[in-house]
């Protein structure tokens, strides 16, 4: 470990009852029990600190009656940033200590994590010594809340309290910045009054998040879409399908080369820094959504200066707060790489610091790197952590994760990291996994239990074979895992909840029952696999059916135009249906073999057009439409092995 400068740090400290370290030595000699503690903590720690506290004290509390007081206490130590320690000494005395406040807050939650996985809840061991140091500063998720489907796995369809909690389970696993897409864009001024309650909701989360969390919080839009339809001002927000109107013809994508286009644009971002004025950084896409086929590099970063100016202009600090580029296809006329070197430099050039880059592409990585910027950017493997738009399934994918961690060492010096979720609920391992990989390295099974212990930690070896077994072969075994979790999902008594559960909306037992069904599917389709091709249809339909009652319970159904036709969609994407399509493409006529798989779930009455979106893309039959820029942009790409090699198997 290098270096690390002197500072004062405040720390939490719990002060252990002699007479409960005597009976300690006589009845349990390695373990210290926390009943009766008393609780300090230094009067001018950061109010998230406190938060941790509480939520400390009424654990002990809850668990057995006791009241701990807490009092003021100061502990000098030599850590970095977010670094903590926790450990035991002179065998009384437990110190919870970080570098920082967010180091110390760390501390303290990993303290409450270890009683809630003991035996007692109530206790740890006498030799506890633990010292942790975060590789990356930043450590960041994005709540893609774009795609319309069911309550809680849809982020749209959060309430103020659901986002407070999932801010919650963020922190819990150590993330520190979380990056929501406002959209703004889909409001259009003048304001009503739902609009209004809209951001002010969100200023009440940042709020929360900075208070009770300490996370930072990103807000990100389209550089040049605005959705000011009369037909879309007068909708619900809930009813404003984004791609349907954003793609019209004159409709959402806007030329910024208009002067009222570009006035209307920065009218609308206006409001926004007038009325979310707390959060800690602001940033713009380069493309998907937005872009306009002509238009040069210096439009878009003339639309990021003057976005910066507004900032300055109604931010509560103007100085502090970050404008970043969101990195993605690019934009421009020129080839991808001119276009990124062009928009990326004029970004250095003509926005005033603090300025931010996420980084989706390894060019772009090279090119912050040219810039002297690699501390103020992230890698943003985007669909990695969460493919997007799909259906919601849980696929595991540290390779690849792992891979990212092993392209970022090197570029010494790189912020962090950044991953996307479409699904929050539904990703928890390869979230957790991101998170945890921040700190070290960590082993695909060490991942599953120590989520797992967050989350159940008596049944912690079995949610972690149900994690596993989703990428393994075998429909016997998925069945069998699946019917355990059901039976435990299903007890009227809860297991012990951790810390992770004791946070998780609606119920935390939604977690065990959504996993039910994703192996239930994946079990179908091993079936599918292991079946005689005599029986193709009869195992392929049972597996669209174990999928279109999943696709029924979250109610995700792709992005659609309001004549329901596919606008953008990987309706169904994962290794079940791979898996399945491998068996489809060996049959020798499918179109037939389509047709009775069609009639037989329409049959059993299941909506035809969802089953026909469903099979048409098993079968080729169905191809994903997207809009005319994206097609433009990304047909122009250079290979995923150049601009995503995380995603390329050794």
């Amino acid at each position: 470990m290098g270096r690390l400068s002197k500072r004062r740090l405040t720390a939490v400290g719990v002060e252990v009852p002699n007479e409960n370290a005597a009976a300690r030595s006589m009845n349990q000699p390695n373990d210290i029990s926390l009943q009766g503690a008393t609780i300090v903590v230094a009067e001018e720690e950061a109010s998230y600190v406190h938060h941790a506290v509480g939520e400390l004290r009424r654990q002990i509390s809850s668990t057995d009656g006791a009241q701990p007081e807490i009092a003021v206490r100061t502990v000098p130590r030599e850590l970095g940033p977010g670094e903590f320690v926790l450990r035991v000494e002179h065998g009384r005395t437990i110190v919870a200590a970080g570098g920082d406040s967010m180091g110390t807050n760390y501390a303290v939650m990993q303290l409450r994590q270890l009683l809630t996985e003991s035996e007692s809840g109530l206790s740890i061991p006498a030799d506890l010594n633990v010292h942790e140091r975060p590789r990356y500063p930043t450590r960041g998720l994005y709540l893609h809340q774009h795609w319309r489907y069911n309550h809680p796995y849809a982020t749209w369809s959060w309430s103020v309290e659901d986002w407070k909690r999932a801010l919650d389970m963020v922190a819990c696993m150590r993330i520190n910045l979380v990056m929501i897409w406002p959209h703004m864009d889909m409001i259009a001024p003048p304001l009503s009054e739902a609009e209004r309650k809209h951001l002010s909701d969100l200023r009440e989360l940042i709020d929360y998040a900075h208070r009770a969390r300490g996370l930072k919080i990103w807000l990100v839009e389209p550089a040049n879409v605005l959705l000011d339809q009369p037909e879309v001002k007068r909708l619900p927000m809930e009813q404003r399908d984004y791609y349907a109107y954003a793609h019209m013809e004159g409709g959402g994508l806007k030329n910024p080369a208009n002067p009222k286009a570009r006035a209307a644009l920065l009218a609308n971002r206006e409001e926004l820094y007038r009325r979310v004025p707390n959060a800690d950084g602001y940033g713009y896409i380069d493309s998907d959504p937005g872009g306009w086929i002509g238009s040069p590099s210096s439009e878009f970063v003339d639309l990021l200066a003057a976005n910066r100016a507004l900032l300055d202009r109604h931010h509560e600090r103007p100085k502090e707060v970050e404008l970043f580029h969101w990195a993605l296809a690019g934009w421009g006329t020129g080839t991808p790489m001119e276009n990124w070197r062009a928009t990326m430099n004029g970004v250095v050039r003509q926005v005033r610091p603090p300025r931010a880059f996420l980084a989706c592409f390894a060019p772009h990585i090279e090119i912050t790197k040219e810039l002297d910027h690699l501390p103020q950017t992230l890698l943003f493997p985007y669909g990695v952590i969460d493919g997007e738009p799909s259906l919601p399934l849980t696929a595991l994918r540290f390779d690849q994760l792992q891979r990212a961690f092993q392209f970022m060492g090197n570029y010494e010096g790189l912020a962090g990291i950044i991953g996307n979720v479409q699904t929050f609920l539904i990703q928890l391992p390869n979230i957790f996994y991101t998170s945890r990989s921040c700190w070290g390295s960590i082993g695909d099974r060490e991942a599953l239990l120590s989520l797992a212990r967050l989350l159940f930690p008596g049944n912690a070896e079995l949610l972690a074979d149900a994690w596993a077994q989703l990428h393994k072969t075998g429909s016997a075994a998925a069945h069998t895992i699946a019917e355990r979790l059901d039976t435990i999902s299903k007890e009227k008594k809860s297991s012990r909840l951790g810390t992770l559960a004791q946070l998780a909306f609606p119920d935390a037992k939604q977690i065990l029952s959504d996993l039910v069904a994703m192996l239930h599917v994946h079990a179908r389709a091993e079936q599918v696999r292991e079946s005689p091709d005599a029986r193709v249809v009869e195992s392929v339909t049972s597996f669209l059916a174990a999928l279109l009652d999943w696709q029924k319970r979250n109610g995700f159904f792709g992005t659609y135009a309001a004549d329901k036709e596919v606008i953008y969609d990987q309706f169904i994407h994962s290794q079940d249906c791979e898996t399945v399509k491998s068996v489809i493409a060996r049959q020798s006529d499918r179109a037939a073999l389509q047709r009775k798989i069609v009639g037989a779930l329409v049959e059993r009455g299941y909506t035809r057009w969802i089953v026909e979106a469903m099979t048409g893309q098993l079968f080729g039959t169905q191809q994903v439409k997207c809009g005319r820029i994206e097609s433009t942009i990304f047909a122009q790409l250079p290979p995923a092995k150049v601009t995503m090699p995380w995603t390329q198997p050794k």
